[in-house]
């Protein structure tokens, strides 16, 4: 061991020989961070080496604790038994408990097993080596099992073209090649066009509107969009900040046509040199046939309701986030 402390000593119980550590990094002026694992629960210490004969890492000072008292043979409680301030749930076991299962849980076992006063004990350090990480990892599973994605507000607005744009994107996270899908324009004259990702393998993505008196009879690539279109929103990486699509959802009314019954929406899947001007051809002369059937106006009026709408419910939500 060289010279640098490596830890510093929280606690210590000499009847068990047991100490709560706390790792340090940068020679020994702060507590490490991250994935070097800061805290850990070490027994056996021999001053000659200058080193613990075992030690166990934690990267929760709490989850230390735990394991540093049950190994002292004290019982401890975070908080004294009460919940943190941003708990809901909590789930404690007694000792009684595990005397129960022992007993008389014996179908699970094969056979029912004294509960000893030695045998609960046994019991609880297996389960203290395993329990913190399995509560964890399977309750993020019934957290996403029964949970319902469809029934909170995404904050796009109130609308089901809104959220199918916002469901869309998020599917072609990481996607080799990207996604296209073209639009009609509120006022008929023109067309929108979403790239998702415009990086092949990236999360990036690109919104353009391109004027119905660009859209000729020449070959239009995506990379050619940056030309004959104007870029409306770009996002370097969606799953970094998704807020920016949420703000471009709610804040253009052309948004509320996308899929919708008023509009045609095409999706072309985009491998680096296909022609979308056929698509963009399409879509703009369904947009001049249709201009007659649909007011502008009203749409806009419904986006505008529907964002507002949106943004009154984050407000009544104290506009908090996470």
């Amino acid at each position: 061991m060289n010279d640098k402390l490596e830890h510093f000593v929280l606690e210590y119980d000499h009847e068990s020989g047991t100490a709560l550590l706390a790792m340090t990094e940068a020679g020994g002026s702060r507590i490490a961070e991250g994935g070097s694992l800061p805290y850990a629960v070490a027994s056996g210490y021999e001053a000659e080496s200058r080193a613990w004969e075992s030690i166990e890492p934690f990267d929760d000072v709490t989850r230390a604790k735990l394991r540093f008292e049950k190994r002292c043979g004290r019982d401890y409680v975070p908080t004294g038994g009460k919940l943190y301030d941003d708990e809901f749930i909590t789930l404690r076991w007694r000792r009684k408990d595990i005397a129960d299962a022992l007993e008389n849980d014996w179908g699970n076992f094969g056979f029912p097993i004294p509960a000893t006063e030695k045998n609960v004990e046994r019991a609880m350090d297996q389960l203290g080596n395993h329990i913190d990480d399995t509560v964890y990892s399977q309750g993020w599973g019934v957290i996403h099992d029964h949970l319902d994605p469809n029934s909170f507000d995404l904050g796009v607005g109130h609308t089901v073209q809104a959220r199918e744009f916002y469901e869309q994107v998020f599917e072609c996270a990481g996607d080799y090649d990207c996604t296209v899908n073209i639009w009609p324009a509120v006022d008929g004259g023109g067309v929108h066009v979403s790239v998702c990702p415009v990086a092949h393998g990236g999360n990036d993505l690109a919104v353009y509107s391109v004027d119905a008196d660009k859209i000729g009879d020449s070959a239009i690539t995506v990379r050619d969009l940056e030309d004959v279109g104007c870029r409306e929103v770009y996002v370097e990486d969606f799953t970094e900040r998704p807020d920016e699509v949420r703000f471009f959802l709610r804040a253009d009314a052309d948004a509320y046509m996308f899929g919708s019954s008023l509009g045609k929406s095409l999706t072309v899947q985009y491998t680096g040199d296909e022609d979308i001007a056929p698509a963009l051809r399409e879509v703009r002369a369904y947009c001049k046939d249709a201009a007659e059937k649909r007011d502008p106006c009203l749409i806009s009026a419904m986006a505008q309701a529907s964002a507002a709408k949106s943004a009154t419910a984050e407000g009544e939500a104290g506009g908090k986030k996470l």
